[in-house]
């Protein structure tokens, strides 16, 4: 990859100013070897000179905090980093073959604004939310962090509430605004999501966001935390609400699993999942995004096992009262908004072939 501003850099910094310049999404290190950026999702080499072992070291022990010694020793772990005149990122440092390597990914200091990233307008309702689970879900990559970021913010600055937030690591810092922000982060502030869960519940919480929802013990206390009065904000690698249902479901033991919808159909408010997709109009990407809210029919879908695969079907008819939809006719639209191309909508869609039957038929994308 060519820089344009500029086409060679010369230090490191001027290298990590460089992936905000360009949009990268994430930079990648390692000794001897051409550092690279991902940029619209494609992965590139930079024109920079590569770093030996020592010197990547070095840069590690200043941006981590660890000492030369407890770097030495780890193998892998996660931090976050403002680098003044330069900017904040999120970093993991790992080993392979006994070497050290390093990703970044730089985290903006402006929070982009709901409208900003094209979500539903009624996730603002959902931000007013006063009790019940929230779920962000989607693989890696595709913004989901941000999209918790951006409802945080709105939270903070349309209401008055106590927000806790447990985070591996901490991202964007939340200004207070008219709430009360308390950022927590894994192994500084906190040993882990579990016990960071149970004591924020002790903090007189009224929103607690959750970096992720890993395993069965931490979904149980967001369940609980859910179910008495806070509103819990999470992360989840499922690909839709269908799949984050079945996903948390799976999480309990078969005897245990009844009990589980009862508690998951009361609990569950709405789910977002999200691809981001390379644009058509200019370079960048756009946020794509199925959307199920909790109503009667969506909650008996997940309250009846035997009637859960039926939930794509009524986030279908829900986008008629702008309420849900399913991630194909969210990108229908954008394909009528020409933001993305037919193509790019084909590969990433549900179901490509019906996809394709209702695009002939508004004829669109041509």
């Amino acid at each position: 990859m060519s820089l344009a501003q500029p086409t060679a850099v010369g230090d490191l910094g001027v290298l990590l100013k460089a992936s905000f310049q360009v949009g990268a999404s994430d930079i990648h290190l390692k000794p001897n070897t051409d550092p690279m950026f991902r940029v619209d999702g494609e992965l590139r080499p930079v024109e920079h000179p590569p770093f030996d072992d020592a010197k990547l070291e070095s840069f590690c022990v200043q941006v981590s905090g660890r000492t030369p010694d407890q770097l030495q020793g780890a193998k892998q772990f996660e931090f976050s980093v403002d680098l003044p005149q330069v900017g904040r990122f999120r970093g993991h440092f790992f080993r392979y073959q006994g070497k050290p390597a390093l990703a970044l990914r730089p985290i903006p200091l402006e929070i982009p604004t709901l409208k900003d990233l094209r979500l539903p307008a009624i996730t603002k309702r959902i931000c007013q939310l006063s009790r019940g689970l929230v779920l962000v879900t989607g693989p890696t990559g595709v913004g989901k962090t941000t999209t918790i970021a951006a409802m945080l913010d709105n939270i903070a600055r349309t209401s008055c509430r106590h927000v806790v937030t447990i985070e591996d690591p901490v991202e964007f810092i939340i200004d207070d605004g008219h709430s009360c922000i308390n950022q927590r982060e894994v192994g500084r502030d906190v040993e882990g999501y579990g016990e960071g869960l149970r004591a924020a519940l002790r903090q007189d919480p009224d929103v607690v966001m959750l970096g992720e929802i890993r395993d069965r013990s931490t979904m149980e206390v967001a369940l609980h935390a859910a179910l008495s009065g806070h509103l819990v904000i999470s992360t989840a690698h499922f690909a839709d609400a269908t799949a984050t249902v079945n996903g948390i479901i799976g999480l309990a033991p078969r005897a245990e699993q009844i009990n589980w919808r009862a508690r998951l159909a009361d609990a569950l408010q709405a789910v977002i999942s999200q691809r981001l997709l390379n644009r058509a109009d200019r370079p960048g990407r756009v946020l794509a995004t199925e959307l199920m809210i909790r109503e009667p029919t969506a909650r008996a879908c997940i309250l009846d096992e035997t009637k859960t695969s039926s939930l794509r079907s009524v986030l279908e008819r829900g986008r008629a009262e702008g309420l849900s939809h399913t991630l194909d006719q969210c990108l229908l639209e954008l394909i009528e908004a020409k933001l993305i191309s037919l193509e790019t909508a084909r590969a990433a869609a549900t179901s490509p072939a019906n996809l394709m039957r209702e695009a002939n038929l508004r004829r669109i994308g041509k």
